[in-house]
């Protein structure tokens, strides 16, 4: 049976404030594990405790060697692939990835390599990709930071903007850059980086290790509609008959992932109501946002995992926000209690993940305010209404302008 965080404590969950965001924005999460290694039987996982927030992931284990000798290996943290792409908190590198061995921070060493895709017409990755990591480390040029390109603003690659003409023609033509301009750069190779370092494990003994993260959070903004069953069959088929994309169906999926209840799911739509009734046109939405995190890593283990805790913590509160508005959900197989206001457990014995985890939050963002404020750590969410529709606007005014000009020659015909 799938349980929701929604469906467990009383049927609800009402957590803190997940970050805002403009309404018509969106964007994937990317989503982590734990460390790997090459599978060891020897060495089984004593316990597991990931505490998710949307601010910082931390993960908390306890190794026993349960062999006669100490076993040394390699242990990893692999980062999922990452290339020059618009995200809520700029490009996520987890640059700020942290470890400790019984209570001691560890360095670590990284792995970077860089590779180029080819596209078709309609932007999908298409073959293998091409390994450029030696051609980027001839011109110097950092892989894991692609190039400096945050140092640069995001305008351009400072490590390649410092090359000699021919350098950076040639990587132009190479197809790692792409020039648009004088001092307008941009990176074009994706980035495979590992975290890894060698462990002892010594014989018969418990091994504490701490890792944490900041995660890159997902985020959709959904009209309250999408809550209600019968509204969302009605946009449904509105979609499919218009042949537009189904926006409708990409918000259904997300609320079937996350296990959101239709308890939980009709409270959201009656809160909605409620809260926009005075001014329905005002701009309030659902705003959506989760974290993915990939249990299965931990198979790389010898399972079970004998104690797993998870621990769910909300966000500070802001100025606009009502915690009654505020509601998250996740898959767990077992009930959920509350530790406090602000924080949940689920816990399992002998647990050996089967699919991954997503936790999504849920915040009704009020008619009029500004949901963007403070959202992006990169600065590119501002306000309810996304830069389309100010781009919409500036259009028609020119229209308007042109048509006034246009009018105005005719008169003096």
């Amino acid at each position: 049976m799938r349980l929701s965080l929604s469906s467990a404590v009383a049927g609800l969950l009402l957590l803190g404030a997940a970050l805002p965001l403009a309404a018509n924005d969106s964007d994937a999460s990317v989503g982590l594990g734990g460390v790997v290694l090459t599978r060891e039987p020897r060495i089984s996982m004593e316990s597991e405790r990931l505490t998710i927030s949307l601010s910082k992931v931390t993960v908390e284990y306890e190794f026993l060697n349960e062999s006669d000798n100490d076993i040394t290996t390699e242990v990893a943290f692999p980062i999922p692939p990452y290339e020059n792409t618009e995200r809520a908190g700029g490009i996520r590198d987890f640059d700020d990835f942290r470890l400790w061995v019984d209570g001691q921070e560890l360095k670590y060493q990284v792995e970077a390599k860089a590779f180029l895709w080819k596209y078709d017409g309609h932007g999908n990755k298409v073959g293998r990709p091409r390994d450029v990591t030696t051609v980027l480390r001839r011109y110097n040029i950092d892989i894991s930071s692609l190039g400096h390109y945050k140092d640069g603003k995001y305008d351009n690659v400072p490590d390649f903007e410092r090359l000699s003409p021919d350098a950076r023609k040639f990587l132009d033509d190479y197809g790692v850059i792409d020039v648009e301009g004088p001092g307008n750069s941009i990176p074009e190779w994706e980035v495979r980086k590992t975290y890894y370092w060698q462990q002892r494990f010594p014989a018969h003994r418990v091994l504490h290790v701490r890792h944490e993260y900041t995660p890159a959070f997902g985020f959709e903004g959904m009209h309250g509609e999408v809550f209600d069953a019968g509204s969302r069959e009605r946009l449904l088929a509105e979609e499919l008959q218009r042949g537009s994309d189904s926006d409708v169906q990409d918000e259904s999926d997300l609320l079937l992932d996350a296990c959101v209840a239709p308890p939980l799911q009709e409270k959201i739509f009656r809160d909605a109501s409620t809260v926009w009734k005075a001014d329905p046109m005002g701009g309030g939405y659902v705003e959506t946002m989760w974290v993915d995190y990939i249990l299965t890593t931990a198979n790389s283990w010898k399972t079970p995992i004998k104690k797993f805790e998870l621990v769910v913590e909300r966000g500070p509160d802001r100025g606009w926000y009502d915690p009654n508005w505020d509601y998250a959900s996740f898959c767990w197989d077992g009930p959920v209690k509350q530790v406090d206001a602000h924080r949940f457990e689920a816990t399992a014995t002998d647990f050996v993940p089967k699919r991954e985890l997503k936790v999504l939050f849920m915040t009704l963002v009020p008619p009029g305010t500004d949901g963007a404020q403070g959202a992006s750590k990169a600065g590119r969410l501002s306000g309810i209404f996304s830069w389309r529709v100010w781009l919409a606007i500036l259009l028609g005014v020119l229209g308007l302008a042109l048509v006034w000009i246009w009018v105005r020659a005719l008169r003096r015909l």
